[in-house]
């Protein structure tokens, strides 16, 4: 993969504008998934978190979450209360919902609201070929069909529809590097999953600061 296999895009929508983050690894849905779900690994290039307590649950029920926290949470189901941990403090959120590709092995996708960020949805979608053609094929049964690579795309909801445009891009050239910047940090960590020890996924800082400047001035 090169380096700059990064997608990023504006996405207008009835509820909001969504800066829109895609890059492709060579691992399936499945084998990604974990890294989406398992606080353990989220926290290698995002950060972690830990099942909240049920209201009134006082501190048994904190007590419980922080060993469900150290657990394999992997696949929450909507609805889901969650506590993240920005600069050691505690942070709420909930799984607005969640696909896992045991459901569909070719599209998986989470969606989580978090206080203080908002929406940030993470979808994984299988790219097929025909093997015997290399390239992707309709007519080809899935089941002939060999996943070559997965897309993740990683959508954060930077504003509301009514949104003044300028402030919509001073928040997009605050925000862009950084998402940027987590999910290159997944992609690296699942190519070392896969044995992949020499592609860099490191970019200047002052680049990616230049790449959302130009796509807020695209918008303003």
């Amino acid at each position: 993969m090169a380096e700059d296999t990064v997608d990023a895009s504006l996405i207008e929508w009835e509820d909001g504008v969504d800066l829109v983050l895609g890059i492709d690894v060579d691992r399936t849905p499945a084998q990604i998934w974990p890294h989406l779900t398992d606080p353990r690994l989220v926290d290698v290039w995002f950060v972690g978190y830990q099942t909240a307590p049920e209201a009134g649950s006082g501190d048994q029920g904190a007590s419980a979450a922080s060993d469900a926290g150290e657990q394999d949470a992997v696949g929450a189901p909507a609805g889901s209360r969650l506590l993240f941990t920005f600069d050691d403090e505690p942070v709420p959120g909930e799984v607005l919902s969640s696909q896992p590709p045991s459901e569909d092995p070719d599209e998986a996708h989470l969606l989580v609201e978090i206080e203080g960020i908002g929406r940030l949805g993470l979808t994984l979608r299988a790219e097929r070929e025909d093997p015997g053609e290399g390239v992707a094929s309709a007519n080809a049964p899935a089941a002939d069909a060999a996943a070559s690579a997965t897309r993740i795309s990683l959508a954060h909801t930077v504003a509301d529809p009514d949104t003044d445009p300028e402030l919509i891009a001073s928040v997009v050239e605050q925000v862009g590097p950084v998402w940027e910047t987590h999910l290159r940090l997944l992609a690296e960590e699942l190519a070392r999953e896969a044995g992949d020890t020499e592609t860099s996924f490191d970019v200047p800082e002052a680049e990616l600061t230049a790449r959302y400047q130009r796509l807020a001035e695209e918008l303003a």
